[in-house]
């Protein structure tokens, strides 16, 4: 814990001896990535991978031990361990332990950003479709300002249309006054 503290930048480490109050933890709390020894009391790593899989199905596990073979390594990776390293003697075991959780966060931030933003994607493409439904010119300026707010989570939000030289508000959030919104003049170019 005090090494990836130390070498990854913006962790907060929580530890627990007993596998049972580790699996409370990430049951009642936030957590990121579980590293686990394979020796504990009770149960082994790989049924305390289980027990948090069963709980957080996502969550990076790193089995971190001192009891290492290639049929627990077999094991570990089939059962799907995020990373397998064995302890050892010397500083560079913890700074790959300390890499091995970056690179896990790494990745779960990636895979949860891409996940809001293919959200979005879904969302902007059936207000799109659902866009072609709308009647009037007005219609489509409303549910642009709707849209704005619920996909994009605008606060505040305006639709223009250009008219008579300039821009004018043609639609807003319900937390844009009137006073606030007022039409701005184009150059001689339109822009």
């Amino acid at each position: 814990a005090t090494h990836v503290d130390r070498l990854v930048a913006g962790v907060e480490t929580v530890t627990r001896a007993d596998p049972a109050d580790a699996l409370a933890v990430v049951g009642e709390e936030r957590v990121d990535c579980v590293v686990s020894d394979y020796n504990m009391p009770g149960i082994d790593g790989l049924e305390l991978l289980e027990a948090v899989r069963s709980v957080e199905p996502g969550i990076p596990f790193v089995l971190f031990t001192g009891r290492g073979s290639e049929e627990i390594a077999s094991e570990a990776v089939s059962a799907g361990v995020t990373d397998y390293l064995q302890k050892g003697i010397g500083r560079d075991r913890y700074e790959m332990l300390a890499n091995s959780v970056e690179n896990a966060l790494d990745r779960r931030r990636a895979e949860r950003d891409l996940r809001e933003v293919n959200a979005k994607i879904t969302s902007i493409h059936g207000f799109a479709t659902d866009l072609a439904s709308a009647h009037e010119t007005s219609e489509v300026f409303e549910r642009v300002v709707g849209a704005a707010e619920e996909i994009l989570d605008f606060d505040r939000c305006v639709t223009a249309r250009q008219r008579e030289g300039g821009l004018v508000p043609a639609a807003r959030s319900e937390g844009v006054s009137t006073d606030g919104v007022e039409g701005l003049p184009l150059g001689g170019d339109g822009r």
